[in-house]
């Protein structure tokens, strides 16, 4: 966009008599190396805030004129065109124009020739150019229009209760002048001696229509007035991109755009008003003191997405995510989702669960189902996704599962598979993750070509008032961020609702961008049926009460404009109230509540319920393993140039393999290279991942001579599968929603998303509390995601030491009291696994097995910092060969006497490897056995048992950690060994630091000292 625009405001003279520039005049403006001498400018007698006309908006106005001529010189006054020309003409060739441009056309400040500054003008000083009269008649109707366009939002009709406009409703505007909301507060230079008289209509608008060339003004400026300032206030000035702005204005523009429904649509309009009113107010007499969290207010929600569905369904689209809060759920999933209302009325009923899970309530609940709608051949698949309460939690957790949809059904460019996001106003302007997700729109690892927005405003966040919820005009202006389009709506004009939904729709496919539209109502009740909202809002529940519901509103209409009856009306609620009373009596025959029909993405072939008859073996074939290690220790081919840091790597790599010792990035790679040799999809994400955090993963190299890179596992082999390895966004709450979204859509992918470093996954906490760890329980969706959280006290101080594993241990489900001996049903039975490996291979098995047992359940992994270069932290091919299983539990390695064994210490992770040289340096080899566990939860009790056991003379058994007391794995491990030991009569004692208010300290001197007690008291025997 044109920058230069305090040099456009210096051109304007204090009499408004424009000249032409002289081309001295020019060339002192912008400096040129033909004609290094500068001649003095006289400045002008009169400055820039002294003339009323020349404030912001018109330099905006300018502006746009400038684009326009870029695209093409005929669509502006042959003046301006004429300036602009002389102007470009006499560029400093050394300032010239840029011919850097983002992505996809759109237009950035060094796109556009900039003209350089005359270091001798000083602020406010002026010359005057000799070209167009500014009071034109021309310029002017193009002024005018540009207004509109810019600030006619402000003064729409989007407010059904007519409390809320900035410059009062317009009620009866009169066309033979300037309405007084746009000349006092936006245009007062603007003057118009005959209204009456008929123009030529600047060319870039579609108002006149066909009479383009007959508008008088004042008609000009109603269709103005019927465009901006009716029931839609139009936001899309702030579109930088020529193309997308362009056609936004000629369809909006279209006269009659808003009301050009037919008959047929209007009556599928009034009915999908009829089944909306009607289920609400059959809930609110079955049920009335119970919750449901009504959509009256906003009725005309219901109708909008059926209308947009249906859009896309003539557009080719076959998919579309839904996903939404749960205001308005129980009628979105009955008249959008097409669930039978039984299945609805079942959740008012006190039932038991049929599953072994907890369950959720019945607005949190979604759904999925295929339907043909009247335009497409082939059914339209809907989703609705199942949500907690958390507001906004659920957005993107949807864009995940929109990007595997569009993965999976080869639908790259997003033509078929779109996704509708719907958000309360408080919450999409209050919530952080608005901000994040939007910032990924055309981020390549998350793009999903596309989100259409949906605010349901009920001008309210349960009692706090809107101007008490953002300090933005809007909820939504957080959209210009991305350049996106914003229609306010008023929510009692349905057919413009419609209009606008249909038109988001084409904007969507015609230029996969996001497009919001703002639905403006109310909230009939309080923020549930039990609440009372007129403590806080009395006068506008007042209002409420004396306003008809939509349906109401637009029966009268129709039955005005005679395209429904008396009859009809009477005949169709009649026959839908019976239909809901039918479906209230099955309902009350269901003994339990069934989820089958609530879960949001079946995963066709794959039985939920399936248990473990074995452990899977979760090795791989030793030919393979070798080839996919020669693989990842090659550089590229030539002349591919890379670091000569990675050469080193790479020569180590080399080495590893030939004596047999496998480090901890080699192991990952062979687990994610046997995976994808299987055709499984791998997805990796996560801030740095390609590198990794600690320079040890190198998944992609990096041409340090070129642009180029090169990703070793995706060259394993034609039948591999699809390796995806990004760099995330610098987030979490966020990334990680996204990725588990991913992982919801198909059990055969590998989704890991990856912390930067652990302490960093605290900022997803509510990720992890309301969706990983609990979804399957809540909502009977499974997921295999992994997580992997860099975990090590290590005396870095207080951050990026601890993980903080024991947040997520005390979200598992297993109870310390209960001692399950099978570990098959241990697995089954988990809502999570939970890994500490001290050895690569235990991270290896545990990839492999994510995708070969016959559930999913999410991974989190404590991965290691200082252990990744550990000389001890080896492997070999044969630990990783096809007849190995996954280790949940290591015992001592040495070649011990057990019955001389006193003290027995269970641990886990990096410390282990510390005790080992504590250990030695005592010369305790003898006296003390250290064991590890791999996977903290689920606890592997058989194996702690029966390796405990075989100790006959220990008067000690010790968990060990690095971490304080009240962190780490103490208060998990603790009392599971605990209802061990109550059966063998041994005691178990706690080895490690003090409980503290941190994880780490932040004193260097201070970490070894206690590091040294540490090793003291667990190398002690009593």
């Amino acid at each position: 966009m044109l920058r230069a625009v305090s040099k456009y405001k210096q051109v304007l003279c204090a009499s408004c008599q424009p000249r032409i520039p002289t081309k001295m005049t020019i060339h002192s403006i912008h400096s040129s190396t033909d004609n290094p001498k500068k001649t003095p400018i006289q400045k002008s007698k009169v400055k820039l805030h002294q003339e009323s006309f020349l404030n912001g908006t018109f330099a905006n106005y300018i502006e746009q004129m400038y684009d326009n001529w870029l695209q093409n010189p005929a669509s502006v006054h042959h003046s301006w065109a004429k300036y602009f020309a002389e102007e470009a003409a006499n560029m400093n060739p050394e300032v010239g124009a840029s011919t850097i441009a983002t992505k996809e056309g759109e237009l950035n400040d060094a796109a556009i020739p900039i003209p350089k500054r005359d270091p001798q003008l000083m602020e406010g000083d002026f010359i005057n150019p000799e070209i167009i009269n500014l009071r034109s008649e021309a310029a002017q109707l193009q002024n005018l229009l540009f207004v509109y366009r810019d600030s006619g939002h402000l003064m729409a009709n989007v407010d059904p209760l007519d409390m809320s406009t900035p410059f009062g409703k317009i009620k009866t505007p009169d066309y033979n002048r300037i309405p007084n909301e746009i000349y006092m507060n936006f245009a007062p230079w603007l003057q118009f001696p005959d209204m009456t008289k008929h123009v030529a209509l600047p060319e870039d608008t579609a108002v006149g229509g066909d009479q383009s060339e007959r508008l008088n003004i004042g008609e000009f400026i109603k269709r103005l007035e019927d465009v901006y300032c009716g029931p839609v206030g139009v936001e899309i000035n702030h579109i930088r991109n020529v193309k997308r702005l362009k056609w936004l204005k000629t369809e909006i523009e279209t006269p009659n755009f808003y009301v050009s429904l037919d008959k047929d649509e209007k009556i599928l309009l009034w009915r999908n008003l009829l089944l909306t009113h009607h289920l609400e107010k059959f809930c609110n007499k079955k049920w009335p003191s119970e919750k449901r969290f009504s959509i009256e207010g906003c009725d005309v929600l219901v109708p909008a997405c059926n209308f947009f569905i249906h859009e896309c369904s003539k557009l080719g689209v076959d998919t579309l995510v839904f996903g939404s809060a749960h205001r308005g759920r129980l009628n979105l999933l009955t008249n959008i989702v097409h669930a039978p209302p039984q299945n609805i009325f079942t959740r008012f009923l006190a039932l038991e669960y049929k599953d072994s899970g907890d369950g959720d309530v019945k607005y949190h609940l979604g759904a999925y189902v295929k339907y043909k709608t009247p335009h497409s051949e082939k059914p339209v698949t809907l989703t609705l996704s199942s949500n907690p309460s958390h507001l906004e939690a659920v957005y993107p957790v949807n864009l995940g599962k929109t990007k595997a949809f569009q993965f999976l059904k080869k639908d790259p460019a997003g033509d078929r598979i779109v996704h509708v996001s719907l958000h309360g106003d408080a919450a999409f302007s209050g919530e952080g993750v608005i901000y994040e997700c939007i910032q990924m729109a055309k981020i390549e690892p998350y793009n999903v070509h596309g989100t259409i927005h949906v605010i349901i405003n009920n001008q309210l966040g349960f009692t706090a008032d809107s101007w008490e919820t953002r300090s933005s005009m809007y909820a939504t202006c957080v959209a210009k961020v991305i350049g996106a389009p914003v229609f306010h709506v008023n929510a009692d004009e349905p057919e413009a609702v419609v209009s606008i939904m249909k038109l988001i729709a084409r904007y969507r496919q015609t230029f996969k961008r996001d497009a919001f539209i703002d639905i403006i109502g109310y909230r009939r009740h309080g923020h549930n049926e039990g609440d009372d909202p007129s403590f806080t809002q009395p006068l506008m529940y007042e209002k409420i009460k004396k306003t008809l519901p939509i349906f109401e509103k637009y029966t009268l209409k129709l039955l005005k404009e005679g395209v429904i009856t008396e009859d009809m009306v009477k005949q169709e609620v009649e026959e839908y109230l019976q239909t809901l009373e039918a479906e209230y009596q099955t309902s009350k025959k269901a003994e339990v509540f069934d989820s089958t029909p609530w879960i949001d993405v079946p995963w066709e072939g794959f039985e939920k319920n399936k248990h473990l008859t074995a452990i899977p073996k979760t090795g791989g074939k030793m030919d393979k393993l070798h080839a996919l290690a020669k693989l990842v220790s090659q550089p590229p081919p030539e002349p591919f140039k890379i670091h000569r840091s990675l050469q080193r790597v790479l020569s180590q790599r080399n080495n590893m393999i030939e004596e047999n010792s496998l480090d901890w990035a080699l192991a990952e790679a062979l687990a994610l290279g046997t995976i994808l040799d299987d055709g499984n999809h791998v997805r990796l994400i996560g801030q740095d991942s390609k590198r990794g955090t600690f320079s040890h993963r190198h998944a992609v190299y990096h041409d340090q001579v070129s642009r180029n890179t090169f990703t070793p596992l995706e060259h394993i082999g034609p039948q591999q599968g699809k390796f995806n390895v990004y760099n995330s966004i610098l987030n979490e709450m966020a990334a990680l929603s996204y990725e588990y979204g991913y992982s919801l859509v198909d059990p055969n992918l590998l989704v890991i998303w990856e912390a930067q470093f652990g302490d960093f996954a605290n900022n997803a906490q509510a990720v992890f509390d309301q969706w990983i760890s609990s979804g399957d329980s809540k909502w009977s969706i499974q997921s295999g995601l992994v997580m992997f959280l860099p975990h090590g006290i290590e005396g870095q101080g207080p951050e990026h030491s601890s993980a903080r594993p024991e947040r997520f241990l005390e979200l598992c489900s297993d109870s310390p009291r209960c001692v399950e001996l099978d570990m098959k049903k241990q697995l089954f039975n988990a809502n999570w696994f939970i890994l500490h490996p001290s050895n690569p291979s235990t991270l290896f098995h545990a990839l492999r097995r994510q995708l070969q047992l016959p559930f999913r359940r999410p991974l989190v992994v404590l991965t290691p910092k200082s252990l990744l270069r550990h000389p001890q932290v080896k492997c070999t091919f044969e630990d990783l060969s096809a007849d190995k299983k996954f280790q949940a539990y290591l015992p001592e390695t040495s070649n011990q006497k057990k019955d001389k064994v006193l003290k027995y210490i269970l641990c886990s992770g990096k410390i282990y490897y510390d005790l080992i040289e504590a250990r030695d340096k005592a010369g305790l080899g003898d006296k003390i056995s250290i064991a590890r566990l791999e996977q903290i939860s689920p606890f592997p009790y058989l194996d702690f048992i029966e390796d405990v056991s075989s100790y006959k003379n220990l008067t000690q058994i010790c968990w060990c950690q690095s971490e304080p007391e009240n962190f780490g794995f103490w208060n998990y491990v603790g009392p599971r060994m605990c209802s061990v030991m109550e059966i063998s009569t041994h005691p178990v004692c706690y080895v490690g630091r003090d409980s503290s208010s941190v994880p780490a300290t932040g004193f260097s001197s201070i970490y070894k000292k206690s590091q040294e007690c540490l090793m003291e008291d667990a190398m002690s025997i009593d």
